[in-house]
């Protein structure tokens, strides 16, 4: 039974040609990497957290009632100021759970 919907979106223009777009890249690479390999380069992600009521298709989809609270993550990757790929997942709140580990950078003088 699914538990999340995930749903992706991006330029065709970026990875078109390239044997890199989402249907030709290998099953385990990350955006990071499949985008990487195409010469795109992605320096900054921003994801939007929120619960939302779960709308009629994705109630379908997931076996529960519209209308039922649902987690929202919209993910956006960026190369510079523009968005190269933005996705959201949906999951029910009783399934699903947000762990981020955030990775501090600090220069050399110890400060962030």
């Amino acid at each position: 039974v699914p538990v999340a919907l995930h749903t992706a979106w991006e330029p065709a223009a970026l990875t078109q040609g390239t044997l890199r777009t989402p249907a030709d890249a290998p099953p385990d690479t990350g955006v990071l990497q499949r985008l990487g390999a195409a010469g795109v380069a992605i320096d900054r992600v921003v994801e939007e957290v929120g619960v939302r009521p779960l709308r009629e298709p994705e109630a379908d989809l997931l076996k529960l009632a519209p209308g039922l609270p649902v987690l929202v993550v919209e993910r956006t990757h960026y190369q510079g100021r523009r968005p190269v790929e933005t996705s959201d997942l949906v999951g029910s709140v009783d399934h699903c759970r947000l762990l981020y580990r955030l990775s501090l950078t600090r220069s050399p003088n110890g400060q962030s």
